[in-house]
């Protein structure tokens, strides 16, 4: 499974289907999950992993789990004692690509039974900017539903700054920051602010970089971001300086 192929998928899957944030949220938990796992086509996950990832309770993790299976998502097996629940996700790539055709076609067609004299080359590119915009929308509005559920109202004034964190490092880093933040108690956009910024400075780009770079921070052998500071002329230079220029003279 292509995982960013799939995140795109799920994103385009939204625009035509309506579920609960907290089974958004368990999505993402469980594709971090099988990503970690080599992309296994069936992979364990246990209830106090899951919980752990997404911030639900043992009951929010099971409804949000109901919901995936009932809108075909995944597949589930239940776990027994000593052996942890299976899943299987489901691939969206392919089937999320057709009914994104099937709506330009659509709407291409509708077009074209108001005006039969439609140019089509240049109705094709109209519909894919529409659905793009759909795209687009829906996935602002999936992440500032999972940063208000764990932070409270997003100010409007905040929600550029946010949506280009957004565009800078992906869906799954900002989930995880939001997650991040939350466990350290920092629950203010200046916090996961502050986050952001030092993955950006650190020019982290994947979970596992960022992993890799939490737990070196932890462990204090992280490397601290450079700071290119201009470096202040003492005042022996400047006088040696001025001296310098007087001999010229």
């Amino acid at each position: 499974m292509n995982y960013i192929k799939q995140l795109n998928a799920f994103k385009d899957w939204l625009l035509w289907n309506k579920i609960p944030t907290s089974a958004i949220i368990l999505w993402h938990a469980l594709m971090m999950i099988n990503n970690a796992t080599g992309w296994k086509k069936k992979f364990n996950a246990q209830n106090s992993m899951l919980q752990l990832l997404t911030g639900l309770s043992k009951q929010g993790v099971a409804n949000a789990r109901a919901e995936l299976v009932a809108q075909g998502l995944i597949i589930y097996q239940k776990g027994h004692i000593g052996k942890a629940a299976t899943y299987q996700i489901a691939s969206l790539v392919n089937s999320v690509d057709q009914v994104l055709d099937q709506s330009i076609a659509h709407s291409v067609d509708q077009a074209h039974s108001v005006d039969p004299f439609v140019d089509n080359v240049l109705a094709i590119p109209k519909q894919e900017e529409e659905v793009e915009e759909r795209r687009r929308g829906r996935s602002d509005s999936h992440l500032i539903s999972i940063y208000e559920q764990n932070f409270g109202v997003l100010k409007p004034i905040l929600r550029d700054p946010f949506m280009n964190w957004c565009q800078e490092l992906g869906d799954e880093l900002v989930i995880y920051g939001i997650k991040l933040a939350a466990e350290m108690d920092g629950r203010s956009y200046s916090y996961l602010n502050a986050i952001f910024k030092e993955w950006s400075q650190a020019k982290l780009k994947t979970l596992e970089e960022v992993n890799v770079y939490q737990a070196q921070k932890k462990a204090g052998i992280a490397k601290p971001v450079q700071q290119h500071k201009k470096k202040k002329q003492s005042a022996f230079d400047t006088l040696r300086a001025e001296l310098r220029l007087e001999g010229a003279l």
